[in-house]
């Protein structure tokens, strides 16, 4: 889980975050944070369902769940353990749905900004562009040209 998280933060911290007079280049920064975002809503999410899956696989040893098949059919568990157990699980929900949210918040910023990065063409480029210049010793024009 560690390695993981270590994984998804270099990425995004080693994603191009240049964005001159592009902007397809904010465009495609935009699209490594999210997708930066979607990895860690997932992990996030993975690891509450974990939590979940604990507290259940608990309850069910404990036989707080003795009506279901495959678990323990005597009753062993207290009052607080039960409660106990129960505040794992709820902290486990809570965890899964900010991952869940975090990873449909990443997916979609980032299928926006990847249409708009990579996939969309540049509008408004002019192909020859003309600038004055102008310095100490004389002035002057300089011109790019895009083909």
């Amino acid at each position: 889980m560690k390695r993981a998280l270590v994984m998804v933060v270099l990425f995004g911290l080693t994603a191009q975050a240049n964005a001159d007079d592009d902007s397809r280049e904010m465009w495609r920064a935009a699209f490594a944070g999210s997708v930066t975002v979607a990895i860690s809503g997932g992990i996030i999410w993975y690891h509450g369902m974990n939590k979940v899956e604990e507290a259940r696989d608990e309850l069910c040893a404990s036989g707080a769940y003795s009506f279901e098949p495959g678990c323990a059919t005597d009753p062993t568990i207290t009052q607080a353990e039960l409660d106990r157990i129960n505040a794992k699980g709820d902290r486990g929900e809570t965890i899964t749905y900010v991952g869940g949210a975090l990873a449909v918040i990443g997916v979609t910023v980032g299928a926006f900004s990847f249409y708009k990065g990579f996939i969309e063409k540049p509008k408004g480029e002019d192909k020859v562009v003309v600038v004055p210049t102008v310095s100490r010793d004389g002035a002057g024009a300089a011109m790019t040209l895009r083909w």
